[in-house]
């Protein structure tokens, strides 16, 4: 299960999926709880960070300084970003590295995504 506090949250629903959250994940579940988080927001990245979550997904990472002090699952969905993912790879809190291929797309304008996957599959 992803519960989404980015994107997928209209901006006036925010303060609501933030305080539900919690609620949320104390709910006995079969499958793996992930929360995906507002990356520049420390408030948010500290409150799931404390639950009992199998891992915290920080989207828009584009260098190292943007990886918060708790272990994630950094997305790279930025040119800059796969510039950068070697970097971001090595830093000691990332335990995993996905593409996020739409936002990518959109900034870049690329069909074709067999080498921004190889780059993030190297790092």
């Amino acid at each position: 299960m992803i519960v989404d506090l980015e994107d997928g949250v209209p901006a006036d629903a925010k303060d609501a999926a933030r305080a539900n959250v919690a609620e949320l994940l104390s709910a006995p579940r079969d499958k793996p709880a992930y929360v995906r988080v507002n990356a520049h927001e420390p408030a948010e990245i500290e409150l799931v960070a404390a639950l009992p979550l199998a891992g915290v997904l920080v989207p828009k990472v584009e260098s190292p300084d943007d990886v918060p002090d708790v272990p994630v699952h950094a997305l790279i969905e930025t040119a800059r970003g796969i510039e950068a993912a070697f970097e971001i790879a090595a830093h000691p809190n990332v335990r995993g590295l996905s593409l996020g291929e739409a936002d990518l797309r959109s900034q870049v304008g690329a069909t074709d995504l067999d080498w921004w996957r190889a780059r993030v599959v190297n790092a």
